[in-house]
């Protein structure tokens, strides 16, 4: 009779685990495709939705993979270009789903018996993941997190099974998932690389020995030679060709991510920071408070003895904290405001130990009916942060993008140069796209200070592909642009971002639109006309309505780039003496700056241009303290600070408060030893001479 019943159990088992998985999969997958982005997104997204579209470089480490399976979704019959590689994206987060589910379920069988437990729980995990508060948001976007998420997923479900069977055949497949998790970025390989010491030791006489690791070794290598992809493809000049690593040091670089530097030990004054805001994401990532439940079951499944829950407990360990540390030093200050999605390795271990805390909670009921009913509602526990995180990750409506690109091709008159300095590439990207994937706008010529974008222009085909002293490359770009203006005098030329010391390479930066045109020191030219009625504003208009009513807007460069339309009309009012609007501008684009340092900066800076050091304080004042870690960060950064600071000073000279100004210049100075400017005006018999000498200084400039 006991023979009977097995099989019976088995195919039981098997029904379960089979319907679970599908709704691992469909259900998350459908949720994407709903809240899916239609179109181009800001920020890496636009970069990598180019770099699929035109087989391209995209920055380092290069993420070959998810540059060639997203490129295959470029050949779907329907839908703009980047809709499609979007549609990639929630592809592989819904694969996510279904391994985090085949994970959970070979990771809780030995523990949980009956099978419809075993795979309401297994699906709580996949789906909780699926909805999570970091993963949903670049599930619907182009990113290479979803990817890396579905091939790590794969790779512990492989783990898991080789754990569970000692067999090399599940071994060489965790290696070889493992090293398709590197071909598409590289800090896979912090869990990845402990999960495949630890198998290979384990099944080591029953593969053979040292036999089982040469194998592995040639599965690893067969994954990470789609990193060959970016040299061969960076022979052939593709438009999207950042660092061209076509040779052997330049791929070496890339890959390594040199450009972007090592470890800044400053940073670590704010360690403990940065702890406790790993552990509010995690409490926080499947809804408010469910992240305890990850405690819950890790100790419940240590205190069985389950197989493999220790190893996933040390590899969370690894991803978690101890990848903490390295990051805060490598991020750059813009990484680190936005450091969660480099946690993700950690929230998909947590989900398992999540769904396992709850399944636990189950098990401590009595009854079967009552324990049955309680199984099915645990199936519903994924609707919590469904709900929770739906108005942050429905890019379902998120056009704004697209419209601000195609608004700055409005801007730029015919045979237009735009230039884009190493840290203000917005549009850089978005105006390539249009142009290489849609046709729009050949006459215009993009200047970037690495050559990132292909250039017909001989004095752009000449920048250095990549520059490790950032003072060095900054020099290059300083000269450049000098150079690049008188060799081209024929063409209007614009320029990104406001900058100070346009001057000295031979431009006058004027407001024009939402960007600046660079004029020409001593050489007339064609006046332009403005291009405000040229734009679209329907999605301005959208995210102005969530501005207004306080609701979550996805990324901080979303406040940031709809503020910025009323900062430069504000700044092209000044310029004419309508203090009226200009400040109306201001007052409107404020609103978006409460929770935007940066932007709170920017505006105080245009407050204090225009004669109202008052406001320019109280903003100063709200958005310092919240960028203070610049002021032990890299050089540039600690530049950037520095020069809050200064302008603070001379907000409080303005005001007549001379003992404050000069604390905040000398704290200027302590930060950045080259700050000048105010030291001979701060004696307080001279304040009255020394707010006339700025005043009449700034409105000279203009």
């Amino acid at each position: 009779m006991a023979a009977e019943t097995k099989p019976a159990f088995r195919n039981r088992e098997t029904s379960w685990r089979n319907v679970g998985l599908a709704a691992a999969f469909v259900v998350p997958l459908l949720v994407y495709l709903y809240t899916l982005a239609p179109s181009l997104n800001f920020e890496d997204s636009m970069e990598f939705a180019l770099g699929c579209a035109v087989l391209g470089v995209d920055h380092p480490s290069g993420y070959p993979l998810e540059t060639l399976a997203g490129h295959l979704f470029t050949y779907l019959p329907f839908g703009e270009v980047a809709w499609r590689v979007n549609v990639a994206s929630a592809t592989f987060g819904a694969l996510a789903s279904a391994f985090v589910f085949l994970l959970t379920w070979e990771l809780l069988a030995p523990v949980v018996k009956r099978p419809g437990l075993l795979a309401a729980a297994s699906w709580v995990a996949g789906a909780l993941f699926a909805f999570s508060q970091t993963f949903w948001p670049q599930a619907v976007i182009t990113e290479v997190y979803a990817l890396n998420a579905a091939l790590l997923a794969a790779t512990l479900w492989c783990g898991a099974r080789a754990n569970a069977s000692a067999d090399a055949r599940w071994f060489y497949a965790t290696a070889f998932a493992a090293s398709l998790a590197a071909a598409n970025h590289p800090l896979s390989l912090a869990a990845t690389g402990p999960l495949l010491a630890y198998l290979w030791w384990k099944t080591r006489r029953a593969a053979g020995g040292y036999t089982s690791a040469v194998a592995a070794a040639a599965f690893l290598l067969l994954g990470v030679s789609i990193y060959l992809y970016l040299a061969l493809r960076a022979s052939r000049e593709p438009p999207l060709n950042w660092g061209v690593p076509a040779d052997l040091p330049r791929f070496l670089d890339h890959v390594r991510r040199r450009e972007f530097g090592t470890i800044y030990w400053p940073r670590y004054r704010y360690l403990g920071h940065h702890t406790v805001e790993l552990g509010r994401l995690l409490l926080w990532q499947f809804g408010p408070g469910a992240g305890v439940l990850a405690a819950v079951g890790l100790v419940w499944l240590l205190k069985s003895r389950t197989p493999f829950a220790g190893m996933l407990a040390v590899l969370a360990a690894i991803v978690g904290p101890a990848t903490m540390l390295p990051l805060v030093g490598l991020l750059t200050p813009i990484q680190v405001f936005e450091i969660e999605v480099w946690y993700l390795s950690f929230f998909l271990i947590c989900a398992p130990f999540a769904a396992a805390g709850a399944a636990w909670l189950i098990y401590k009921i009595k009854g079967k009916r009552v324990a049955a009913a309680a199984a099915v509602a645990l199936t519903l526990l994924p609707a919590y942060p469904g709900i929770y995180n739906f108005s942050l990750a429905n890019f379902r409506d998120f056009r704004f993008a697209a419209e601000n690109g195609r608004n700055r091709l409005r801007t730029l008159p015919y045979r237009a140069i735009a230039m884009f300095p190493f840290y203000g590439r917005q549009g850089l990207f978005a105006q390539s796209y249009f142009r290489f994937i849609e046709g729009r706008r050949p006459d215009l010529v993009v200047v970037d200070p690495r050559n990132v974008i292909r250039s017909e222009l001989a004095a752009a085909e000449r920048a250095p592909r990549f520059i490790v002293d950032p003072d060095a490359a900054e020099m290059w770009w300083f000269d450049f642009r000098r150079g690049l203006l008188s060799a081209t005098a024929d063409r209007p030329a614009f320029y990104n971002i406001r900058e100070g010391s346009a001057g000295a390479w031979g431009a006058d930066l004027e407001p024009f639109g939402i960007l600046y045109r660079a004029r020409r020191l001593g050489v007339e030219e064609r006046p332009l006309r403005p291009p405000w009625s040229r734009y679209e504003y329907r999605e301005f208009r959208k995210i102005g309505e969530r501005v207004v009513a306080g609701r979550p807007l996805y990324n901080p460069t979303v406040p940031r780039t709809w503020a910025n339309y009323f900062v430069m009309a504000a700044e092209y009012c000044l310029g004419r003496g309508r203090k009226d609007v200009a400040f109306r501008n201001l007052a409107a684009a404020g609103r978006a700056a409460e929770d935007d340092a940066e932007l709170g900066l920017l505006i105080a800076s245009f407050y204090n241009d225009a004669g109202h050091p008052e406001k320019a304080v109280s903003l100063y004042s709200k958005s310092l303290p919240r960028t203070e870690r610049y002021r032990h960060d890299a050089r540039m950064f600690r530049r950037q600070y520095a020069s809050t600071l200064n302008e603070l000073a001379l907000a409080y000279l303005k005001l007549g408060d001379a003992e404050t100004a000069r604390r905040y210049y000398e704290e200027s100075v302590a930060v950045n030893p080259e700050q000048t400017g105010l030291a001979a005006y701060l004696a307080t018999g001279q304040l009255p001479a020394a707010a006339l000498h700025f005043r009449t200084g700034k409105e000279a400039s203009r």
